[in-house]
């Protein structure tokens, strides 16, 4: 594992309870599930499977258990949640890692600022710091879910997160950010956003492709830091969701000449 190259799926499943456009979860939730198992990735990080309590019912919770079941078939044995919603009522950030690999250490960070309308969705970020076999470096994966709604409100919420890295990953370690940012491509937000993850890079530049249903948006990414370079990247609608699947494979960089940010002769 992670000799060669590591395979990563990130989807956003839109797996709501309290929106309309969020139908037949279930089957789509299953359908996903038969792709980890044709496409055999080593981590998968998920957002939008959201848990919600009420204080009758714990809703959305069996459709989770059957996806982290079918991922254990799958070889993906170990998994980080976001931390459980409010036991009378309220909703969880909806985040999940699936990982081959132990979860050494997980962390489940819910945005200190976040818009009015985005209350009932405890959005954050979720980190899992996995110990590679014979390896003195730790991985960091981290999957975050921003508001949809507020510029200002993302920014502070990318602050954040920069903030937890920079406390919580050791200079040599490899990281990989990965969600649904809900930052335009190629727009002023999407240079700022850029600029905050600095020195974590993108796969595309500023010329990505949708990656959603909704005509031409763009708001998924990963971010990587710079021991780690890709092999191959693509988008796929498995149609599980109105979001794109992004599936890369990383292999990290051993010569530091060979590093995006190595200094140009």
């Amino acid at each position: 594992f992670f000799r060669s190259k590591m395979k990563i799926l990130c989807q956003n499943l839109n797996v709501h309870h309290l929106v309309a456009h969020s139908k037949d979860k279930d089957l789509r939730t299953g359908k996903f599930g038969d792709i980890l198992a044709s496409h055999a990735p080593d981590i998968v990080i998920v957002q939008e499977i959201f848990v919600l309590n009420t204080l009758f019912s714990k809703v959305g919770g069996n459709v989770r258990q059957k996806l982290i079941s079918k991922a254990k078939e799958c070889g993906l044995q170990y998994c980080a949640l976001s931390k459980p919603p409010n036991p009378v009522f309220g909703q969880d950030a909806g985040l999940m890692i699936l990982s081959k690999l132990p979860i050494a250490k997980e962390y489940s960070v819910t945005f200190r600022e976040y818009g009015w309308k985005e209350v009932p969705n405890k959005k954050g970020f979720l980190h899992a710091k996995i110990k590679l076999p014979d390896e003195d470096q730790c991985l960091h994966v981290i999957t975050v879910h921003m508001d949809a709604h507020e510029q200002v409100v993302r920014d502070n919420q990318i602050r954040q997160l920069r903030a937890h890295l920079g406390g919580h990953v050791s200079t040599n370690d490899y990281v990989i950010v990965g969600g649904d940012m809900n930052v335009p491509a190629g727009t002023p937000e999407f240079k700022q956003l850029r600029n905050l993850l600095h020195p974590y890079r993108d796969g595309w530049g500023d010329t990505h492709p949708a990656t959603t249903s909704h005509g031409t948006a763009c708001v998924d990414y990963f971010f990587w830091s710079p021991n780690l370079k890709v092999e191959a990247q693509k988008l796929e609608d498995f149609d599980v969701s109105d979001h794109y699947c992004l599936m890369a494979e990383f292999e990290r960089i051993n010569d530091d000449a060979q590093r995006y940010d190595a200094p140009k002769a």
